[in-house]
């Protein structure tokens, strides 16, 4: 199962480290948004993903809102039903214990040969943008072990994924990636339409449970179902903006 977050992230797109991890670039975008993605599935299906977005400062609080709103998850998240069924297909707010703090349930529709999925995770956010100028937020699946509102797993259940995902929320950096090669920011405009963006880093591993499918389907099929995934974090931004 996954054990924590702390992920390595490569320093460039052919992974230069001591014992490197083969990092594959899946996207670099600068159009209406810019975000970077890399990922690498393990030898035992395991996905493991690094995401950045930059957006604007007078989106941080709508987005903080979005992710809140757990139950709603489903509504803006991509889904397709044609030609095969892929994506988020219901997500509910099973436990909320204060501010920021939920344990959640996400259905997910995966296409055939395989079943569908199921997550249960408590998701934890921590505002220390007094402290270390940063907001934290965790979620780790979890079992009715963890906590007795989380069902134990029948025969009926859907294969559950074990999940461990952060992200982190701060100033961008000057000399990153998403703001260097930005085509929306202009560096030398002072406007407060073009102030200073917002990073949003996520570190995400992803356990499915699909070691019978072949790799390439599984790569796939991982890489849009991951909640959240890059494609849910621009998706929403882009929704914001609109």
């Amino acid at each position: 199962g996954v054990q924590t977050c702390a992920l390595p992230i490569c320093d460039d797109e052919s992974g230069n480290r001591s014992n490197p991890p083969r990092w594959t670039k899946q996207r670099e975008c600068h159009g209406d948004r810019d975000f970077l993605v890399h990922y690498r599935v393990t030898e035992t299906s395991q996905l493991i993903a690094r995401i950045d977005c930059a957006f604007e400062q007078s989106l941080l609080v709508p987005l903080l809102a979005v992710f809140n709103e757990s139950d709603l998850y489903s509504s803006w998240t991509p889904y397709w039903k044609r030609p095969v069924r892929l994506g988020m297909s219901g997500s509910e707010k099973m436990k909320e214990s204060g501010r920021g703090n939920q344990i959640i349930r996400v259905k997910m529709s995966f296409p055939w040969p395989m079943s569908d999925r199921e997550l249960f995770m408590h998701v934890i956010a921590v505002d220390a943008i007094e402290e270390d100028g940063c907001i934290a937020i965790q979620a780790l699946s979890q079992t009715s072990d963890d906590d007795p509102v989380i069902p134990p797993v029948t025969a009926k259940s859907a294969v559950r994924i074990d999940m461990s995902n952060c992200l982190l929320i701060r100033a961008c950096p000057p000399d990153h990636p998403c703001l260097v090669g930005s085509s929306r920011h202009n560096h030398d405009d002072d406007s407060e339409d073009n102030g200073p963006l917002v990073l949003l880093s996520m570190t995400l591993e992803v356990d499915a449970h699909v070691g019978a499918v072949p790799l390439s389907v599984q790569n796939r099929s991982e890489e849009h179902t991951s909640e959240p995934s890059h494609a849910n974090i621009s998706y929403a931004v882009f929704c914001l903006k609109k």
